[in-house]
């Protein structure tokens, strides 16, 4: 045997410890992303630990339109009023109760409001009012800048009913942005059922990146457009799981949104908005009048061209990244890749080890390529297995083991074959010495 015992030995040793070692670390996830991406396209998100017991689990997004519903929910955009339908402009307290109880005409269940509810003259009759006729509403999303200063505010209710606890987060939790109080302090939050999320970051500067979730002490408060996609899917800021730098896990259904280390949005936001309707037009209207819309939700955001240009930038970024959002996160496949039972995985490697252990009667050169051949073929295998049967193999033990005999070997050579004329002189030369 041109391949010594030692070396086959080394061979089997280095596959079966590969074997062992190798499965749910960095190596074998990095090799399951490199056949993931010959498949899906980016976004998909890879959970589990590939073991038998926890197997990797692949979600990618569907582009199924047929998942999706065809029916945009209604966006109802607060303008100058030219009309002067309104007591004032901007809306009053008493304007916008007149708005959710038209939206509640309507049959509209739930409210998203993406502009702080604020007013520092109005009265408590119009703040009676307004409270009201959000708590008409199955869910009332409301929002308020947020701000950080030397001295932390309690969180209010409505942010810590719609924020998540810590061990929800993996990931490097203090690079999450740090807020502490609300930059507005008479903002109206809702009822003492209604969600509250940040409409903007004071305290962080401007970025291309859309914040989605900040830090308030040991709870972790989230962006209104996230709130509203949450409410949409019907799930509960308890069934939230976040992963810093990979995703935020919607639900149990495996709805994903692609975040960066910083908790923002993963994705570009559009340079284009949808079209929404002036909130005075919503007075006059019959009751059908959102029948052409999706049932359940309304969001309504500022767009009165008068306002600061943070507000309306804010207001802006607010709706095109819930719309970017709903559209991208409704319809996810899962696909599980189980490992084959251990004893066919030990026979796999037993059979792959026999075979180099066969092909080491071939002089170097040749033994080389054939061990090649073999990782090229495993790798052609797992690629099939991948696609059609959704099948695991233990690819890098299989690779390892093809590596090992590869370097081991290279010590290892064939005897070269003496020519006739070499043989006739070494037979004179030992006739000489007789």
């Amino acid at each position: 045997m041109f391949l010594r015992y030692p070396s086959i030995i080394g061979c089997t040793v280095a596959a079966f410890l590969a074997w062992i070692i190798i499965p749910s670390t960095a190596l074998d996830r990095g090799f399951f992303h490199l056949m993931a991406s010959c498949f899906f396209e980016s976004p998909y998100f890879v959970s589990g630990k590939g073991h038998y017991s926890d197997p990797y689990t692949l979600r990618a997004e569907a582009r199924n339109e047929q998942n999706q519903e065809s029916k945009p929910l209604p966006q109802i955009a607060i303008t100058e009023d030219a009309e002067r339908i309104f007591q004032s402009s901007p809306p009053s307290p008493l304007d916008f109760a007149v708005i959710l109880k038209n939206l509640r005409r309507m049959g509209q269940r739930s409210v998203a409001i993406g502009l702080p509810l604020a007013w520092s003259d109005a009265d408590m009759i119009s703040h009676s009012a307004l409270e009201q006729q959000l708590g008409e509403f199955d869910r009332a999303i409301t929002s308020a800048p947020l701000s950080r200063k030397p001295s932390s505010s309690a969180l209010p209710l409505a942010f810590r009913r719609a924020s998540l606890d810590l061990d929800q987060v993996q990931g490097d939790i203090k690079l999450l942005p740090l807020v502490n109080f609300v930059s507005m302090p008479n903002a109206v939050l809702g009822n003492a059922s209604s969600w509250a999320g940040f409409f903007q970051l004071e305290s962080e500067p401007e970025s291309s990146r859309h914040h989605l979730m900040a830090r308030w002490d040991d709870r972790v408060v989230m962006s209104f457009p996230l709130l509203a996609l949450i409410h949409q899917f019907k799930a509960k800021p308890e069934e939230i799981k976040v992963h810093l730098g990979k995703w935020i896990s919607l639900s149990n259904s495996g709805s994903f949104i692609p975040i960066d280390e910083f908790g923002r949005l993963a994705l570009a936001l559009p340079d284009t908005q949808n079209a929404s309707i002036p909130a005075e037009k919503l007075i006059d209207a019959p009751d059908d009048f959102l029948a052409s819309f999706r049932n359940g939700m309304a969001l309504i955001n500022n767009e009165i061209p008068s306002a600061d240009e943070a507000t309306l930038r804010c207001s802006k970024e607010n709706a095109v990244a819930f719309a970017l959002l709903s559209a991208r996160s409704g319809a996810w496949r899962s696909k599980s890749f189980p490992r084959l039972p251990w004893f066919i995985e030990m026979l796999i490697i037993d059979s792959l080890l026999c075979l180099i252990f066969g092909l080491s009667l071939l002089i170097r050169h040749r033994f080389r390529l054939c061990v090649a051949v073999i990782a090229g073929i495993m790798l052609m295998v797992q690629f099939a297995l991948f696609g059609m049967a959704e099948i695991w193999l233990p690819l890098p033990a299989l690779l390892i083991a093809c590596v090992t005999a590869f370097l081991l070997e290279g010590r290892a050579t064939h005897p070269r074959k003496k020519s006739f004329k070499e043989l006739i002189e070494k037979k004179n030369w030992d006739t000489q010495e007789l």
